[in-house]
This record gives C-alpha cells, sequence and structure tokens, in this order.
C-alpha cells in the first residue's frame, strides 16, 4: 500500500464547521479531503442572517458562497475538495476506508463528519 495515496483527515460536509475543519487542517498542512455536493449547510435557505459574528446581516447564500470561496483558496497540495456524494464509510480497521456512488475510494486515518441537515421547501 502507498502512503502518499492516504489522507490525514477527511471532511465530510460543506457547512460552517466542514468548512472551518479544511481551512484549519490545510493551513496545519495535514494532507486532506472535504468531500460536499452542497456548501453553507442549512443557512442557504435564510434570506437575512443576523446571528453570524462579525456581520450584522448577511444571506445565508453569501454566507456558503463565502465559505466555499474562502475553502477553495487552500485547495492543492495538502487540500482536495470532492464535489461527490458518499455512499459509505468503514470504521473497522486502523485506516479507514470512503466508498462513493462513481465507484473511487479514499484511505483515512481520521473522519471529520460535519454533515448539514437536508433543506425542505416548505
Amino acid at each position: 500500500m502507498n502512503n502518499t495515496n492516504i489522507q490525514d483527515i477527511i471532511i465530510i460536509g460543506g457547512g460552517p464547521a466542514g468548512c472551518a475543519a479544511a481551512v484549519y487542517a490545510a493551513r496545519k498542512k495535514l494532507k486532506s479531503v472535504i468531500i460536499s455536493k452542497e456548501w453553507g449547510g442549512q443557512s442557504v435557505v435564510s434570506v437575512d442572517v443576523q446571528n453570524w459574528i462579525g456581520t450584522p446581516h448577511i444571506s445565508g447564500q453569501d454566507i456558503a458562497d463565502n465559505l466555499k470561496k474562502h475553502t477553495r483558496e487552500y485547495a492543492g497540495e495538502v487540500l482536495d475538495i470532492i464535489d461527490e456524494t458518499l455512499l459509505f464509510l468503514r470504521l473497522f480497521c486502523l485506516l479507514k476506508t470512503l466508498h462513493f456512488f462513481q465507484g473511487a475510494s479514499l484511505l483515512l486515518r481520521t473522519p471529520k463528519v460535519a454533515t448539514h441537515a437536508q433543506t425542505h421547501p416548505t
């Protein structure tokens, strides 16, 4: 097995927690992957968010766009971004394995699950 393909951390979810984990992991030079089909978490459906620290009023879509942009700033040597749906995660050994719908898989040491709630139209 080639250790260069083993990720230090894989982050599942593109909401505020997942994006923060990706940025901090990349800044610490941990070989990382963030997996998310959607960005921003539940904030995306909010027209006016008033409790986003540092910004009195911001739309949920602007939060999502900012999170995605900030995370993508670190994409490259230590951070990969995968826009795909995770099929399942195997956790029963020292190295964990992620499997995707398209058939790809990744090996990792530490999963960070920061999944967001599904948004439903009202």
